[in-house]
């Protein structure tokens, strides 16, 4: 059986496409008001990972798949309170600090909310607000202990090879690749009202068209300012300032079809989208 002592195993998770939040406070640290950390589901998993594999009877290099036990994850959730998140997977103690790779921290409200380990995030370094607010990193992959029960069983018709129990967590570290699929950093957007959105986008689209196919005169920069503030308000739900909306986007020349750089001011809101689970 597998020690606590055993070697870390990563666990890589988006950082919430959930209904979590995140905001940016004056001093320009990035917080999560609630992201998954972790997850009770089945994932494939290779021999040489799993804590001693090879005295369990797992092939070192065939593809298993290991369900991580809800119960193991509620007991293990204060062990998660207040823990380092880096930028990448290193195995750390009070000894062993790694400064440099330290971006913040992990809150002191980790829960178990079936089947999803919940809590709160706060990041500190440029770097890797950057990498959020730019969607280069939006993920989250837990570092812990656990060890490893050779059982097959199946959870929520998923079939297993193993269960990981005795999980302790160590760290969380910020990654591009999820493996559980329901832990993505969150945006404000979720609390918009997605029907009246629509409608709105609706809306626009029929006042653009009906624009298109008879000018009636109206001066073509005009229309195009007023309509992208239009746009720009529907997609964000923040009603734009006249004097500043357009300082980003302003067109001259051809108007707003000639070419891609004029484009951008129109593509640029839609980037504000996301999915919403």
């Amino acid at each position: 059986m597998v020690s606590l002592h055993s070697p870390l195993h990563g666990r890589r998770l988006p950082l919430a496409y959930d209904r979590s939040v995140r905001r940016v406070d004056k001093d320009g640290h990035l917080f999560v008001d609630k992201c998954t950390l972790s997850s009770a589901i089945v994932s494939q998993y290779y021999g040489w990972e799993i804590p001693d594999g090879e005295s369990l009877g797992f092939t070192r290099d065939r593809l298993y798949r290991l369900y991580r036990d809800a119960d193991a994850l509620r007991t293990a959730a204060p062990s998660l309170n207040g823990k380092p998140i880096l930028m990448d997977h290193t195995a750390i103690t009070a000894q062993t600090h790694p400064h440099q790779k330290v971006v913040g921290a992990v809150g002191s409200d980790v829960r178990f909310e079936n089947p999803n380990l919940a809590g709160s995030l706060s990041f500190w370094a440029p770097e890797a607000i950057e990498a959020i607010q730019s969607g280069r990193m939006r993920s989250v992959s837990a570092g812990y202990r656990y060890r490893a029960v050779k059982a097959a069983g199946s959870h929520n018709g998923e079939r297993y090879d193993g269960i990981m129990t005795s999980i302790h967590f160590n760290h969380l570290a910020l990654v591009e690749a999820p493996r559980v699929p329901d832990a993505v950093i969150g945006d404000s957007l979720p609390t918009m009202d997605m029907k009246k959105m629509a409608d709105s986008l609706e809306n626009l689209i029929s006042e653009r068209m009906t624009f298109l196919k008879n000018p009636s005169g109206v001066n073509a920069n005009d229309f195009n300012e007023a309509w992208l503030a239009k746009l720009d308000e529907a997609l964000t739900g923040e009603q734009q300032d006249d004097t500043r909306a357009m300082d980003g986007r302003r067109m001259s020349g051809a108007g707003w079809r000639s070419g891609p750089e004029r484009l951008s001011g129109v593509l640029a809101p839609l980037s504000r989208i996301k999915v919403l689970g």
